[in-house]
């Protein structure tokens, strides 16, 4: 049987770059050739020197055609040397063309409950400014090791009955602290350009501390629940390491732990607020409870407060507890508000 093979189409100057290999200099040549002939051919001067550019064509004199063959050949040499120079100084084809590296994903890290990847953080203000797109938040490592002392714990249960005081306790919750992680995880990271688009409004510098504290808060709290669970006495028992980082934030106070991670080196009063108005909106129903320092709280009207306070305390709570609650407040600003004071 006969077959039949398909027309490949293919341009001049692939062509020619397939059956004559020429380098940059040579096709060079070859254009200065077919220029001059043409040149002589149309009786222009032509002189020769020693220096750069090698060749003087007066073109001001007057030129008739007084050699046709001459003019034809010139135009023909250098209609090949362009079209032998295209694939040199042109973009390299698809086929050729190296691949671009991939994109790395939008990611903010954190090394410890403590401490923000600040590199990370400008890389992405770099990048997309503050607009930023669902990102990826990548966990301290000492959270991975929680979550696996939690779950060798769990193993404790598979094999015998386990006696150590609050055995029932940690039975009971750890799976479904465990359950319940990723989706944790997965809704802070949803909340994340929400809150960098509503900061807008601040300078850089306050921007980027609402950013930071509000990673360390929802780092805090995704992992929380797994941290009061590693305290149970029948992981020392059983030598199941738990990792230093997260030793400090075993016990329930979980305000004690707040100032601990937002106060930074302020020594400022903290107390537990009642927030009315957010942004000069107010907050329907009852309003909610915060920590923040006492001069933020003070007084019954909203107030222009603190910039450093806000973007410390009062965003990275607010956005974590109730954003989504509360959409129609779409910015932040120094307008704040508060009612009550707990305990006074």
């Amino acid at each position: 049987m006969t077959q039949h093979r398909t027309p490949v189409r293919v341009s001049a100057a692939e062509w020619l770059k397939a059956h004559f290999e020429i380098p940059k200099w040579g096709a060079l040549a070859m254009l200065g050739s077919g220029l001059v002939l043409m040149a002589s051919g149309f009786g222009a001067p032509v002189s020769l020197q020693q220096d750069f550019p090698w060749i003087i064509i007066d073109a001001s004199a007057q030129l008739r055609p007084t050699n046709w063959f001459v003019v034809v050949g010139g135009a023909a040499v250098s209609v090949i040397a362009a079209l032998l120079m295209v694939p040199m100084f042109s973009n390299p084809t698809d086929g050729e063309r190296p691949p671009k590296p991939p994109l790395t994903p939008p990611v903010v890290r954190l090394i410890s409950p403590e401490i923000v990847e600040e590199e990370s953080v400008s890389a992405m203000v770099e990048r997309y400014g503050y607009k930023w797109p669902k990102t990826v938040i990548e966990w301290p490592p000492s959270c991975s090791e929680l979550q696996a002392a939690i779950k060798k714990g769990q193993m404790l249960f598979d094999h015998a009955d386990v006696s150590v005081l609050g055995a029932d306790h940690f039975k009971t919750n750890a799976g479904m602290a465990l359950e319940r992680l990723p989706k944790r995880r997965e809704w802070a990271e949803t909340l994340l350009p929400s809150l960098v688009a509503r900061v807008v409004h601040f300078e850089d510098h306050y921007r980027r501390l609402a950013i930071r504290n509000y990673l360390i808060l929802a780092n805090f709290e995704v992992h929380f629940e797994l941290a009061r669970l590693s305290s149970w006495l029948g992981l020392r028992e059983a030598s199941i390491e738990v990792p230093d980082a997260w030793k400090p934030y075993q016990c329930p106070d979980r305000e004690a732990h707040l100032k601990r991670l937002l106060n930074g080196s302020s020594s400022k009063e903290i107390v537990n607020a009642r927030l009315r108005v957010v942004g000069g909106k107010y907050i329907p129903n009852v309003g909610h409870y915060f920590n923040v320092p006492k001069s933020l709280a003070m007084g019954s009207r909203p107030q222009r407060a603190d910039k450093e306070d806000i973007c410390r305390w009062l965003i990275p709570q607010f956005h974590y507890q109730l954003s989504a609650q509360l959409p129609e407040i779409d910015r932040y600003d120094e307008r704040w508000g508060f009612d009550k004071i707990s305990g006074e």
